[in-house]
């Protein structure tokens, strides 16, 4: 009802969303946080709203808070950016919520709030994947993390990996994966997916001292010896015969380079929601 009053431009849009930042219902006041910035109120009125909403409200609201600063470009809304930059910068911004202020001070494009910006991502490990990207681990959404994965046409995910038996599997089954990854792992799965591999998905390449080589799918491994699948036939290959070993990446493409921050916040959330084997 909110969009559509907005869409309208009727005038009783301005009562609505009085109506709904009152709301005790966490979408209906997301929504009306969204609309607020192109409404048409004042920014000196609509910035303290978004202030008390950054102090006191639910996580969605402080990130449709933050969506919304991003389209204000007025002095107030750059002083309330700047201010949880500073925060963010000492470690004070809850996770879930880093990323909707990073994209708000992006949005804003100001000079001055894109320097502290670059300077906060500077501060991090660049050799460290998940450091670089941690603003995607929490505050994802798992419905639209699920569409990701089932619909989006560059990333793909269903082709290789199933969930609830739908979906190719050329990847590990995903059924469970909450429970046996944490966030950061499942992360890492997604950027750098050489660096980790499931159980029984890694290939590795043998090149034996008798001039042979064995290529195949590690099954298992022990101190005496490697179980590789060839095919459909398992060969034991004990480690004294192994002269050198390679493991050969992943053929799955980091998603870094295809999917939004966004897009993967909400892929690690909805994966984390996979808690049940079956």
């Amino acid at each position: 009802a909110l969009a559509s009053l907005n869409s309208m431009k009727s005038e009783l849009l301005s009562e609505a969303l009085e109506l709904g930042m009152a709301s005790s219902y966490s979408q209906v006041k997301s929504t009306a946080l969204e609309i607020l910035p192109e409404s048409g109120i004042a920014e000196d009125v609509a910035v303290p709203l978004f202030q008390d909403v950054l102090r006191r409200g639910t996580t969605d609201n402080k990130q449709a808070a933050f969506a919304a600063l991003g389209s204000m470009t007025g002095a107030e809304a750059q002083k309330v950016l700047d201010f949880y930059l500073g925060n963010l910068r000492k470690g004070r911004v809850a996770p879930e919520i880093q990323l909707d202020l990073i994209e708000a001070v992006e949005k804003q494009n100001n000079p001055q709030l894109m320097e502290k910006l670059q300077a906060y991502q500077d501060s991090k490990d660049a050799s460290n994947p998940i450091a670089a990207n941690s603003e995607a681990l929490y505050g994802g959404n798992p419905e639209r993390g699920g569409r990701v994965f089932y619909t989006h046409e560059g990333a793909q995910c269903v082709r290789c990996h199933s969930i609830f038996e739908l979906g190719g599997n050329a990847g590990p089954g995903l059924m469970g994966v909450g429970a046996r990854l944490s966030r950061e792992k499942l992360l890492e799965s997604m950027i750098a997916p050489s660096a980790a591999y499931a159980a029984g998905y890694e290939v590795v390449n043998l090149k034996l001292k008798d001039g042979t080589s064995v290529a195949g799918y590690l099954q298992t491994e022990n101190s005496q010896s490697l179980s590789i699948k060839v095919g459909e036939e398992i060969t034991q290959v004990a480690k004294t015969d192994i002269e050198s070993r390679t493991s050969i990446p992943s053929s799955m493409p980091p998603m870094g380079s295809i999917l939004t921050k966004r897009e993967l916040r909400d892929l690690v959330a909805a994966l984390a929601s996979l808690q049940l084997e079956s």
